[in-house]
């Protein structure tokens, strides 16, 4: 019995341990007390660390702000300049229309002017098409209220004729699917 005793009291419990382990590194670091230069040093390195991090916030955001200004700009521009293409692609269908003003004043043959005149509406519906614009065929069609806009009704001549277009008074319009324009049309009821 006395030697487990004695070895118990020989083993060092968790709880000294971790004291003893403590006072010793206690020891052994250098406190700013006991070195009052090191503790400058490390004062005055901690302060231009402070400063270049506070420097370098500032920048990033001075950076960020002019992105965002640049950002603004460039979606001011956007919106200023979105149909410049367009304009751009239709501006010889003015100039076709221009001409054909002109030679109308000294035009005798009507078929000629006419035959023009379908050629720059050729012309003008192509561009159109070109960027994405479809007409909706609506006469003839059941009632859509999805494409279709309905003026006015009047009672159908047979039975399968009833919520049908009956007739188109204007065109209705999808831009790259997406609709810009209902048509106008009479619904035969």
């Amino acid at each position: 019995m006395s030697q487990s005793n004695e070895q118990e009291n020989q083993q060092p419990q968790p709880e000294e341990n971790i004291e003893n382990t403590l006072q010793t590194e206690e020891n052994t670091t250098n406190t700013p007390d006991e070195n009052p230069e090191d503790g400058k040093d490390a004062l005055a390195e901690l302060q231009t660390k402070l400063e270049e991090a506070e420097k370098k916030v500032l920048y990033l955001m001075a950076d960020f702000q002019n992105l965002r200004q640049k950002a603004a700009r460039e979606r001011i521009d956007l919106i200023q300049t979105a149909s410049k293409d367009l304009i751009i692609d239709l501006l010889p269908v003015l100039d076709n229309f221009e001409m054909a003003l002109a030679s109308m004043e000294k035009a005798t043959d009507i078929e000629a002017v006419k035959k023009g005149v379908e050629l720059i509406h050729q012309q003008y519906i192509g561009i159109l098409k070109s960027k994405g614009l479809k007409a909706i065929d609506a006469k003839g069609q059941p009632f859509n209220t999805d494409e279709h806009e309905a003026i006015t009704t009047f009672p159908a001549p047979s039975e399968e004729l009833k919520n049908t277009v009956f007739d188109e008074i204007s065109k209705g319009y999808k831009l790259n699917d997406q609709m810009i324009r209902y048509a106008k049309v009479v619904v035969a009821q």
